[in-house]
């Protein structure tokens, strides 16, 4: 089964609006607080980062995946 994690947001008329789409499950979710970025993790240890344009739309500007050293082995070999 793929858990895949929808971040969307709830606009003033009561509208919800999905932004994107993250690999995994969401664990953590943080706002800057200037509210100019959004900042996910997921179980799947992928940090993205993605800024709200003025129109409230986010746009991704980064994506890294973590790899503690058991998982790199796996992947080596």
């Amino acid at each position: 089964m793929r858990v895949v994690g929808v971040i969307s947001y709830l606009s003033e008329a009561g509208e919800l609006q999905p932004q994107f789409t993250a690999e995994g499950a969401v664990k953590k979710l943080a706002l800057y607080s200037d509210k100019s970025s959004v900042a996910t993790l997921t179980d799947k240890m992928i940090l993205s980062l993605h800024v709200v344009r003025r129109d409230g739309t986010l746009h991704e500007t980064l994506k890294l995946r973590f790899l503690n050293s058991s998982s790199f082995m796996q992947e080596q070999k």
